[in-house]
């Protein structure tokens, strides 16, 4: 598992699901390859992309916790 970046707070509106809040997120972040697919006579490069997970680690009891997952090709973040 990658090091924890920092942490980001922020108030979650209520859902038809899921009450008002607010959600504390761990923020963590990897370089990825992605690798090319073989094809007979062509040669792709693999793609390196970044991704970056937040994560709310203490969720309210009951609640499934709040995930995000972003992927860029962005070199810094």
């Amino acid at each position: 598992m990658k090091p924890v970046l920092g942490k980001v707070k922020f108030n979650l509106p209520a859902s038809s699901t899921r009450k008002a809040c607010e959600v504390e997120q761990t923020v963590r972040s990897a370089r990825i390859i992605v690798k090319a697919p073989y094809r007979t006579g062509y040669k792709f490069d693999n793609i390196k992309i970044n991704a970056v997970f937040a994560k709310e680690e203490n969720p309210p009891a009951g609640e499934k916790p709040i995930e995000w997952l972003l992927l860029t090709s962005m070199k810094y973040f």
